[in-house]
């Protein structure tokens, strides 16, 4: 298990803590959090398969990429590029991405629908159109199921 830098929502996680600010908007941290009695448990490193409450970027994916395949980041970053914008070209086109274990991608059609605007109660017509939709793999809802995260029921 490899151990990696903390990423620096984390840090601004752990400095807003010993100032008794607020958390910073990235991070959602859960009510178990080991580092809620001491801010500084994970300013120097981490597991990243036990830190649960900051948001994935872009960048941590490219990196992990990197680090897993590895590869240089430039070459991390091309290839997850490529991949988004195969799934992006492939929707666009109306067909479904299924990747197999994780998930499938597709497009659902919206029909035109009329709604009432609850501010001032006047009726509102909403286009219809076409939205991006995500169903998970049994293999992915299975790993989430496993992996509970303390103090969440």
């Amino acid at each position: 298990m490899a151990v990696r830098r903390l990423p620096p929502r984390c840090i601004l996680f752990a400095r807003s803590q010993r100032a008794g600010v607020g958390l910073p908007r990235s991070c959602n941290p859960c009510r178990s959090n080991p580092c809620r009695s001491n801010p500084l448990t994970f300013a120097v490193a981490f597991d990243i398969t036990t830190v649960h409450w900051c948001l994935v970027t872009k960048k941590d994916l490219v990196v992990t990429i990197a680090t897993d395949a590895r590869l240089t980041r430039a070459q991390a970053a091309r290839a997850l590029d490529a991949v988004v914008k195969g799934i992006q070209a492939s929707l666009v086109r109306g067909d479904r991405v299924i990747i197999s274990g994780f998930g499938t991608f597709g497009v659902s059609k919206r029909k035109a629908r009329r709604v009432r605007n609850p501010r001032d109660g006047c009726a509102m017509e909403i286009a219809a159109k076409r939205v991006p939709r995500f169903a998970p793999g049994l293999e992915l809802k299975s790993a989430i199921e496993r992996c509970t995260i303390r103090g969440s029921t």
